[in-house]
């Protein structure tokens, strides 16, 4: 199935994890490569904590959705 790529909410590192969320979820293989990193040697991370909170926060209601009935009051 195809992905609607209008739909995709995230950005930036987490739209890689929503991407791989996507694929799962449809059915699509996902496959680990490996690569070589190399550690900085000038300037800073780019990794702030709002990236981080943000992939927590996707990742949270991805599991809170899947578990909680739609259309449901509790």
């Amino acid at each position: 199935a195809d992905i609607d790529l209008d739909s995709v909410r995230a950005d930036g590192y987490g739209f890689q994890i929503e991407m791989a969320d996507r694929v799962a979820r449809n059915g699509g293989r996902i496959d680990e490569v490996p690569i070589s990193f190399t550690d900085r040697t000038r300037g800073t991370s780019k990794m702030s904590g709002r990236i981080v909170v943000e992939a927590l926060v996707l990742v949270t209601w991805w599991g809170v959705r899947r578990r909680v009935p739609v259309g449901r009051s509790a």
